[in-house]
């Protein structure tokens, strides 16, 4: 492991997985690592790469809502991590942060959506006037942007 201090972004619930390395002095975005194949097995090989050549300091993760699959695998994978690693800061934060707060795919017609109240809820749309936008890394590791909660968002029950 390094002496090198980073910050992470853990993006889970997008068509491309991906994670944000950041600068811990700087905050700003040094590079992107993509998670190609099954979560599940990607996100552990990627994340020993990135410990063996960093140190990590704080790690934010999308906690919902989205795919549940991704949600859980992203939610048990970093907290076994800060409870074996207890000097890492873990932070939630919902996934319409990095999509423009536009609507995001449940299931079939149903897409969970952000209101002016930032509460959360399923509409249902036809899926031909509405599209996935895209997720994307900020440029900054904004600490106050993100929660101390990191319980996932579930808003569906799991189907």
């Amino acid at each position: 492991m390094s002496n090198i201090k980073i910050n992470l972004i853990i993006l889970t619930i997008s068509k491309k997985p991906s994670i944000g390395i950041y600068d811990f002095e700087q905050n700003n975005l040094i590079e992107i690592v993509l998670l190609n194949g099954q979560l599940s097995e990607t996100l552990p090989i990627e994340f020993k790469k990135i410990h063996q050549k960093y140190s990590i300091k704080k790690i934010a993760f999308v906690n919902g809502p989205g795919s549940f699959m991704a949600i859980k695998i992203g939610y048990i994978f970093l907290r076994t991590f800060v409870i074996v690693h207890d000097e890492v800061e873990l932070f939630g934060i919902d996934g319409f942060y990095f999509n423009k707060n536009s609507p995001i795919k449940a299931i079939n017609n149903l897409w969970f959506v952000k209101n002016n109240n930032l509460s959360i809820e399923v509409k249902e749309y036809n899926s031909s006037i509405i599209e996935d936008s895209d997720f994307i890394l900020p440029d900054l590791f904004i600490e106050t942007d993100f929660s101390k909660n990191i319980e996932p968002i579930y808003i569906l029950n799991a189907v």
